[in-house]
């Protein structure tokens, strides 16, 4: 049986929190800033600011989500079959 190819997909840290927040409007919402704010995030590097950190991850809990240091710092791969 051939071996099934996989490709990867890796959403850089920006892109992760915002796609898990819901969107960039959602994002500035949820931490209380202006979506401008984490719309450079996005176009500039894809980095979250470190001051950001402790935020993100105790307002995604709040949400009942999860969010880890590692996340926030090298963004999130994605095995796509």
């Amino acid at each position: 049986m051939p071996s099934k190819k996989h490709s990867v997909r890796k959403d850089r840290p920006a892109d992760y929190v915002i796609a898990l927040f819901g969107g960039v409007r959602a994002t500035a919402k949820a931490l209380r800033m202006a979506p401008s704010s984490v719309s450079v995030w996005k176009h500039r590097d894809g980095k979250v600011p470190a001051s950001r950190f402790v935020q993100i991850i105790t307002v995604a809990a709040q949400q009942h989500q999860t969010v880890t240091l590692d996340q926030l710092v090298n963004g999130v791969e994605w095995v796509l079959r």
